[in-house]
């Protein structure tokens, strides 16, 4: 469905690919993930502390230290729920708003490449480093094009109107090659 692996005559195997949209930085799944680890991962710091409550229990048998300790346990309890709701509860809640929000923005995304028709492209790499594309307005027509494209290269044709290596447009040399 996504890519196709074929081999030229002249032995280098090509990898066709159609691509909706750039890659740009780290994807969104995995940062979700990345954050929402950290904030579980501070978690089993915070369960330690329900230890205390047996030494605590015993102390608090003592007549007036026991007063002491049940209100300095207390403080210790209030202070663990304070750590546990700023170190896990609240990054959990900022990690889901901000997937509601990337999801809002990638429905809008999806919404506004679909109205304004924008070109999806078609890439063929190479193993020995060289890349075409061609741009390719449609999803079904780009996957089209790839299987052309797969053909052709596999019959040892480059496609017309690829972009060459460093993605210039085909007969026009790069900035500071040979003419």
């Amino acid at each position: 469905m996504g890519r196709r692996h074929v081999r030229d005559p002249g032995g280098r195997w090509w990898t066709v690919t159609r691509r909706w949209a750039r890659p740009a930085g780290e994807a969104p799944s995995r940062r979700f993930r990345r954050r929402a680890g950290a904030s579980f991962g501070r978690l089993g710091g915070i369960a330690d502390l329900g230890r205390l409550g047996g030494f605590l229990g015993q102390l608090a048998e003592i007549p007036v230290v026991g007063v002491v300790f049940v209100v300095l346990a207390l403080a210790v309890l209030a202070a663990a729920a304070v750590g546990l709701v700023v170190l896990v509860i609240l990054p959990l809640l900022l990690a889901v708003l901000e997937l509601v929000v990337l999801l809002v923005v990638a429905g809008l995304a999806v919404g506004a490449r679909l109205v304004r028709r924008h070109p999806s492209t078609v890439v063929a790499e190479a193993d020995d480093g060289t890349v075409h594309r061609w741009p390719v307005v449609g999803w079904r027509a780009a996957g089209r094009y790839r299987d052309e494209v797969a053909d052709l290269l596999a019959a040892g044709v480059v496609p017309p109107g690829a972009s060459g290596p460093s993605g210039e447009a085909p007969g026009v040399a790069a900035p500071g090659a040979p003419a």
